[in-house]
């Protein structure tokens, strides 16, 4: 059995409700002020000059590198487009912000995304995000304990807990598809804790939770005091689609041209960002105030353009496997 501990889930899960109504009502609000006169843009503004300025709904990490390179280098502006960044400290905060218009494009999250699709909100991938590494090597997504820790395989796991910055997100699906994929039983009874970022550290220190499932930087900056239990993302869906860029399908119908020239720009710079992981860091280092030694120490994900259909069908595949939700249509996000 699996307990969820931290937020009590009926209350996440009306939450989560909650917000997916909003996202609903807000669809019906925007369809019925579509008409704007915007050059058809759709929230968004062209100048006279031919810009399209553009918001997208970021969460400032590594993740999301490519974005601001391909900014710095100009791709963004060779599709006449203007891109203002919108910093969001959460993914959920981003997708009624794009189902409003407020924002015309936004990172996310896999499945969150698929979640969304799956409860009817109209999403859309238009770009890939980033992947986890094809080599475990490289893998940016961890279960760490504390050093000396007798935890050394998930199977260690049984009857502990586990810190994650949400629950039934890419943390415990991870952990319960690398199972699945060791062939290992899914029985075990792991508590998940919900646990934010920055505490962490802390949580992990205290005994509060006996591992942790994290990210870079946070591998990098505990790496003398933590061991690895596990790449869970890498074990179930080895280089695995983690997140990616998406609008509304109203907005892809309507502004079929922004989003091509969107999706041009943006694969140039996770083509750049791939090939130049300087510049990557660097552009890290200024928008997520992230010191210029971690940045150049921590592993970055692996940015391509392909969407990977296969990783994103086989993570619905296991959303509905372990009861995240219901009905997961990857077809649908991916828009095919």
């Amino acid at each position: 059995m699996v307990r969820i501990e931290g937020r009590p889930l009926p209350a996440f899960a009306a939450r989560l409700g909650a917000l997916l109504a909003l996202c609903v009502a807000v669809v019906a609000l925007a369809a019925c002020g579509s008409s704007s006169d915007d050059g058809g843009g759709g929230g968004a503004s062209t100048s006279a000059e031919g810009v399209t300025t553009l918001k997208v709904g970021v969460v400032p990490n590594s993740d999301i590198a490519p974005l601001y390179v391909g900014i710095r280098q100009g791709f963004f502006r060779e599709q006449d487009l203007e891109i203002e960044p919108q910093p969001a400290s959460a993914g959920a905060a981003i997708v009624p912000a794009v189902v409003s218009g407020q924002y015309q494009f936004g990172y996310g999250s896999i499945i969150p995304l698929l979640t969304a699709t799956a409860r009817g909100l109209p999403l859309q991938a238009v770009a890939a995000g980033n992947q986890e590494a094809q080599d475990e090597r490289d893998a940016f997504i961890a279960v760490l304990a504390k050093k000396g820790s007798d935890i050394r395989t998930l199977t260690d796991l049984a009857g502990r807990k586990v810190g994650v910055n949400a629950v039934r997100s890419i943390s415990d699906l991870g952990i319960r598809g690398a199972l699945r994929a060791q062939g290992a039983t899914l029985e075990s009874d792991i508590s998940y804790v919900e646990v934010p970022g920055p505490d962490m550290a802390a949580a992990l220190e205290s005994g509060r939770v006996d591992a942790v499932v994290v990210a870079e930087p946070f591998m990098t900056v505990q790496r003398d005091v933590t061991q690895v239990v596990s790449k869970p993302i890498w074990e179930a869906t080895p280089g695995g689609t983690v997140g990616l860029y998406y609008t509304t399908e109203q907005y892809a119908a309507d502004n079929p041209e922004i989003v091509e020239r969107f999706r041009t720009a943006m694969n140039r710079s996770l083509e750049y960002a791939e090939a130049n992981p300087d510049a990557a860091r660097a552009a890290v280092v200024d928008y997520a105030r992230m010191e210029r030694a971690v940045a150049d120490a921590i592993l970055l994900p692996r940015w391509s353009t392909d969407l990977n259909a296969a990783s994103v069908e086989a993570t619905a595949a296991l959303m509905e496997e372990f009861g995240f939700a219901d009905d997961v249509d990857a077809s649908r996000l991916l828009g095919d």
